[in-house]
């Protein structure tokens, strides 16, 4: 599970380093619908199904996984750095994506992401090299730092309903779409009312960024959004 960018207030009770499974009919985002995988000493997930790529080192042997501390380094990732990864399909029950998840998977070129992702962590596709395209879907309301950094779009939608695009790192503002340097267009979706602070924060690299398309339905710019873009 994913505690700290879930918009549901009720995952807080969820004891860590456990590892849990789905339990019931629905919803997906009820905490209660949520069971301990296996006991709490070798936390086995049997059948389980998986609502968040977590933020936790994860080790397995056997059928036994074990969660370990916080992910600090970006090879931490739970997939960072493996070549073979081409593709990425998810299934209607991932609801969020941890900081590093895809760090340096530069083989990835295609990603299709659940309807129901409401958030992305740190630096999810940073160093995704071959990803030249990224639909973000409908249901995102939080985007993490630095999320598409060194990848090779060229143009992303930010959905309606982002009210989240990072903020402060290493004492300077960095936002979603900092530091990718073929990304030269960003269209905000209709009916989006404020542009996320943050969002195009781009702190000490270089913005490329060129064109922005920003709706009639916004009413007010959220602060810091185009800090340091200056090819705008």
């Amino acid at each position: 599970y994913y505690e700290s960018r879930d918009r549901e207030d009720g995952w807080g009770h969820l004891r860590d380093p456990q590892l849990y499974y789905y339990d019931g009919d629905a919803p997906y985002d009820n905490p209660a619908n949520y069971k301990p995988a296996g006991g709490s000493s070798d936390k086995e997930r049997i059948d389980a199904i998986v609502a968040y790529i977590g933020a936790e080192t994860v080790t397995g042997k056997d059928g036994k996984w074990e969660l370990g501390a916080a992910i600090v380094r970006p090879e931490d990732g739970v997939f960072a750095g493996e070549a073979n990864i081409k593709s990425l399909t998810m299934s209607e029950n991932i609801r969020g994506i941890s900081d590093y998840a895809f760090y340096d998977c530069t083989n990835l070129e295609s990603v299709s992401l659940s309807e129901n992702v409401v958030a992305l962590g740190d630096n999810v596709f940073t160093n995704c090299s071959s990803l030249t395209n990224l639909i973000l879907p409908e249901s995102l309301t939080s985007m993490g730092g630095r999320v598409i950094e060194g990848t090779s779009i060229e143009n992303i939608t930010i959905p309606k309903n982002v009210k989240n695009g990072y903020g402060i790192s290493y004492g300077d503002y960095f936002g979603a779409l900092a530091n990718c340097k073929t990304l030269n267009e960003v269209v905000f979706e209709e009916g989006m009312a404020e542009i996320p602070s943050y969002i195009l924060a781009s702190g000490s690299y270089t913005s490329y960024v060129k064109k922005v398309i920003i709706p009639d339905t916004v009413v007010s710019i959220g602060k810091y959004a185009f800090y340091k873009n200056k090819n705008l």
